[in-house]
């Protein structure tokens, strides 16, 4: 029960003031390239975000799919699925819940702003990603949103959120995700 309702708030907490009376333009959307480097990423795949400085490896097989500019990516500064082809649509569905096996979401603003409404009395974990100290959040209380896993990183004003589907069986996938995560300035 608190997945979904998380998502709705942190696409508030991403589009407040950026509305037509905030006086501000906004930013063109940011999109996503794959990295063809191949050494990067033994028996996987190597993607780099053409826009934002990280790059991750993700499932031989797996496709990727940069939701920035579609309706339903909540205002995030970024918005970029991993999963089978099957799992992955074209578009994100309109009326429908829908959560990729994984993604990376980009939201302005520090996480401290959009922590406590995906912890909701679940453990926050301190664990190091890409160098940097991050939060692990796995939903474990009852409702929609158990066995998801949200890990947050702050880079550059921004918060970096890592998840994993709820209901889905991708943990190896998101560890191993996490362990090739790397900002491409420190590495």
């Amino acid at each position: 029960m608190r997945a979904w309702p998380c998502l709705v708030a942190i696409a508030a907490l991403a589009t407040a003031g950026c509305g037509p009376d905030s006086g501000t333009e906004s930013p063109p959307p940011l999109h996503a390239t794959v990295s063809a480097s191949a050494g990067t990423c033994p028996g996987a795949q190597s993607y780099q975000h053409a826009t934002l400085e990280y790059r991750v490896c993700y499932p031989a097989g797996w496709i990727t799919r940069d939701y920035t500019s579609e309706p339903g990516s909540g205002g995030a500064l970024s918005v970029v699925a991993f999963g089978p082809a099957e799992k992955v649509p074209q578009r994100i569905p309109s009326g429908v819940e829908y959560a990729p096996p994984l993604d990376v979401r980009v939201i302005a603003g520090p996480k401290s702003t959009i922590e406590p409404s995906l912890a909701q009395g679940e453990r926050i974990q301190a664990v190091t990603v890409g160098g940097r100290p991050a939060d692990r959040i796995e939903a474990t209380l009852a409702g929609p949103g158990m066995g998801a896993i949200f890990v947050l990183i702050e880079y550059q004003d921004d918060t970096y959120i890592v998840e994993k589907a709820p209901g889905s069986d991708y943990r190896a996938q998101l560890d191993a995700m996490l362990h090739s995560f790397v900002f491409a300035a420190a590495g």
